[in-house]
């Protein structure tokens, strides 16, 4: 935990991904609130580090160019239907990143935060929404699984709503898929030590941790994030 601290405070372009295991889990919570970008568990570190070191590195270099057209915005109100793609999440991601950046909405550390975030839940909403695709196909087989499930009936048909509002003061964000839905009295709390043990839940933990709120509808199809001005 000093050592996240420490990198926050000195090198704050870095991000830092936590490894976890039995005993570390009020840590990772901890470090998770501190600064550090995500995390992932050790019985998954195989399956899930590389890719989730190679999002984290895409959404923290988010194009500065037009950070300064950007910050002349009084209200940026961004709305889109998606394909099931997940290969247009990052640069959607790096567009909002510009536009928040350019307001002075966050800092280095809640940009890439907030990243993880919106990553985590277009994802969700794509893979686990619309193409119905189970947590243990995925990651691993997750790229021949969903382009064969994009072309099947129902999923093909499925798109991913996404409006993102953005002020000097605030970011709104609305994900909704077309997809069954789940059931949100089983959200993952935060403070539940096994969530970071096993990394089930893991998108909604990190959801949770990195936006001021976090809200879903009664179906489980549609998530609302706020995020508020850094030190505000």
């Amino acid at each position: 935990l000093e050592l996240v601290n420490a990198i926050c405070e000195k090198y704050p372009d870095v991000p830092v991904v936590l490894m976890t295991a039995h005993g570390s889990e009020n840590i990772a919570a901890q470090a998770l609130a501190s600064g550090a970008a995500s995390f992932v568990p050790k019985s998954e570190l195989a399956e899930s580090l590389v890719e989730t070191v190679m999002h984290i590195l895409m959404i923290a270099e988010a194009d500065a160019r037009y950070r300064q057209l950007a910050g002349c915005a009084i209200k940026t109100d961004f709305e889109f239907e998606l394909e099931n793609d997940p290969a247009i999440i990052d640069p959607l991601i790096e567009m909002i990143q510009q536009v928040t950046m350019g307001q002075g909405l966050l800092t280095n550390h809640s940009q890439v935060q907030l990243g993880v975030a919106l990553e985590q839940a277009l994802s969700n909403a794509m893979i686990r929404g619309n193409l119905e695709i189970k947590r243990e196909e995925f990651p691993v087989a997750h790229r021949a699984v969903v382009a064969e499930r994009r072309k099947e009936a129902p999923y093909c048909d499925r798109k991913v709503y996404f409006r993102a509002l953005v002020t000097p003061e605030l970011a709104e964000f609305t994900v909704r898929d077309m997809g069954p839905g789940f059931d949100t009295s089983a959200l993952p709390k935060t403070s539940a030590p096994e969530n970071f043990r096993h990394g089930a839940g893991r998108g909604l933990i990190l959801m949770q941790t990195f936006m001021d709120e976090v809200q879903f509808n009664d179906v489980g199809n549609e998530v609302k994030m706020r995020k508020f001005r850094s030190g505000v």
